[in-house]
């Protein structure tokens, strides 16, 4: 069955007609970018095509609607936090051996303990909770009774410390 059922038989073209603007604008409020709701529109009713509804009146065909369009858009941006942030997977991978080796980075890592090492006992207790703990900085900065903008330039200098220790040590 390619129509939506219905008691006053609306038609599936007649559907769009009635919905498609209101469905447009419903996802430009949630957040979609014009193209984007222009895509999830569309496949809005491409999905009451492929699975009809019993249409039961004008507001429950539109929470219906409505429903189907946020679900598309959630997992449209789901994708997209998860999706690959680079097109270029191939150049990736061949970076990804550069830096980290044939052992899959487990040198890199214990370099890193060794390095970690070199740092004084607070630095290493803030990078502990900040990465190791996942901690927010607003919690590590009052546990160390630091203002958040020294806390972020303590954070980013020990990184670079770090990294220059390794690349001594990797060398």
């Amino acid at each position: 069955m390619n129509t939506v059922a219905t008691n006053d038989q609306l038609s599936f073209v007649e559907l769009i007609r009635r919905f498609q603007v209101d469905i447009w604008r419903y996802l430009r409020v949630l957040g979609a970018e014009q193209s984007l709701a222009d895509d999830l529109t569309q496949e809005t009713f491409v999905a009451v095509y492929r699975k009809p509804f019993e249409y039961r009146g004008e507001a429950e065909a539109s929470a219906y609607l409505r429903t189907v369009a946020r679900n598309l858009f959630l997992m449209a941006k789901r994708k997209e936090r998860s999706g690959p942030a680079f097109h270029d997977i191939e150049g990736i991978d061949r970076a990804w051996v550069e830096f980290s080796g044939e052992d899959g980075g487990n040198e890199r890592i214990a370099l890193l303990k060794t390095c970690m090492q070199t740092l004084d006992q607070r630095t290493r207790a803030i990078l502990e909770a900040r990465y190791g703990y996942d901690t927010p900085r607003e919690e590590i900065a009052a546990q160390f009774e630091l203002e958040l903008e020294a806390l972020r330039s303590l954070i980013r200098r020990a990184k670079e410390t770090l990294a220059a220790c390794i690349e001594r040590k990797a060398q």
